[in-house]
């Protein structure tokens, strides 16, 4: 009986749909930049601060949040619901390209999230006995 369902739930493993869920834009872009093994203060200076001074200019944006660790900066824009996204997109794109001098050395990727952008699954499995 058991294997029975998991045979069941490998089969239905290959052969549902995967998106489940519409997709879906949120108001909420992320920028992340790498400068290698730089110390946290010099991250802090060189990258955090000068990506945030850029993108707080950008229209619509409501917030703007960063968490700085050794050499690396994540930097989290929050916008209002009536933004329109690939405008504000491009906003993005133009100020890390304007700051893209004072930069030196320094990989930065902007995303837009997505209900893709966490992927998750969740199963049940379950037993009327314990053998």
């Amino acid at each position: 009986m058991a294997e029975g369902k998991v045979k069941a739930l490998v089969w239905s493993e290959f052969t549902e749909p995967k998106d489940v869920y519409p997709e879906s834009q949120f108001p909420r872009f992320q920028v992340f930049a790498d400068m290698g093994f730089a110390s946290l203060q010099k991250t802090e200076l060189d990258i955090t601060r000068p990506i945030e001074e850029a993108l707080k200019t950008v229209p619509g944006v409501i917030e703007v949040r960063s968490m700085t660790e050794r050499g690396t900066s994540t930097i989290d824009m929050f916008l209002g619901w009536h933004v329109n996204l690939k405008d504000s997109f491009q906003y993005v794109l133009a100020k890390m390209g304007e700051i893209s001098g004072t930069l030196q050395n320094v990989n930065v990727q902007v995303i837009r999230i997505t209900t893709s952008s966490y992927p998750m699954s969740e199963y049940g499995i379950w037993c009327d006995s314990m053998t």
